[in-house]
């Protein structure tokens, strides 16, 4: 089964709503966790084959859940982070690296893996 992060179920979708107590990117992941496990308890989903995909900040969604859960089997993120050519040459990346560092640390000692 292949999801997406533009999802709506009944229970999902809480960070988007609520504004969330984690930062934006961990609370989104959250809400994708939650629908996993929405996922495996349907009878028809192959909870061993479930993949992700996502396009731009879904694209993001899908790294960071992958990363970090090992339910999902397989993920396409598309357009997931930017292009960094642009960045590189005029010496303005170095603060989305590091907010990625910690959006990851973060999203890791939230689901237990540290």
């Amino acid at each position: 089964m292949l999801i997406g992060p533009i999802v709506k179920c009944n229970d999902g979708y809480r960070a988007w709503r609520d504004g969330g107590e984690l930062p934006f990117l961990i609370d989104n992941v959250r809400d994708l966790q939650r629908l996993l496990d929405f996922l495996e308890r349907q009878p028809y989903v192959d909870s061993t084959r479930i993949g992700m995909a996502g396009v731009s900040l879904g694209g993001m969604h899908t790294w960071l859940c992958a990363a970090i859960d090992d339910r999902v089997a397989a993920a396409a993120p598309l357009i997931g982070v930017q292009g960094f050519q642009w960045a590189v040459r005029n010496n303005s990346y170095h603060a989305r690296v590091a907010s990625l560092k910690r959006a990851f640390e973060l999203i890791a000692k939230e689901c237990g893996k540290v």
